[in-house]
């Protein structure tokens, strides 16, 4: 049974549970510019049984992790871009900066604009990527995929489903896509 934190009518932290396996707290941070699909989006993970926590902009992106706290944070779920300037990549930008800082914090990118797909995080597997338009089982799938690779932190009673040591592989290559210099990652 997987216990996922849910807030009361005054924002605190309670728990609920829900059964997609595991034993941790689990959110989804999801980040999408495009309000409607923000929700939309939220809406069907939320029908799934996980906790959605959404932004619509990298500031409240920011207050969203510092609210939570990484530890709390099973997956980010990010639109590349998040204004209407298609040359500014606000998501790829909080992917480098919150995995540099927390190396085994999952993440998945998405959009629309096919240069995305070239990105040398995408291209090398370090990062989640789904094009849009996408499905819903899709999504479901790469939430599914990233969610397992999670090293999940103790619940309340003390057990642990991983053994939080990390993601090996995944995380030496993150880190040496990030640490790279352009274009040779």
């Amino acid at each position: 049974m997987l216990q996922r934190p849910t807030h009361d009518h005054n924002g605190q932290k309670t728990s609920s549970c829900a059964s997609n396996g595991g034993g941790a707290f689990l959110t989804i941070l999801l980040i999408d510019d495009d309000e409607a699909s923000c929700f939309l989006l939220a809406k069907a993970l939320a029908s799934r049984g996980w906790e959605v926590v959404t932004a619509t902009t990298v500031q409240e992106a920011e207050a969203a992790s510092r609210r939570l706290g990484p530890a709390d944070i099973g997956l980010v779920i990010t639109d590349v871009h998040l204004s209407n300037n298609v040359d500014v990549w606000e998501g790829l930008g909080l992917y480098t900066r919150w995995t540099a800082a927390h190396p085994t914090l999952p993440f998945v990118l998405m959009s629309g604009d096919p240069r995305c797909k070239m990105l040398a995080a995408v291209c090398h597997g370090a990062v989640g990527f789904l094009s849009k338009p996408f499905t819903l089982r899709r999504l479901f799938e790469a939430v599914e995929a990233h969610l397992r690779q999670r090293p999940l932190r103790p619940g309340p009673g003390g057990d642990r489903t991983r053994d939080g040591r990390g993601t090996g592989q995944a995380d030496r290559r993150r880190t040496a896509i990030l640490q790279a210099p352009p274009g040779e990652g």
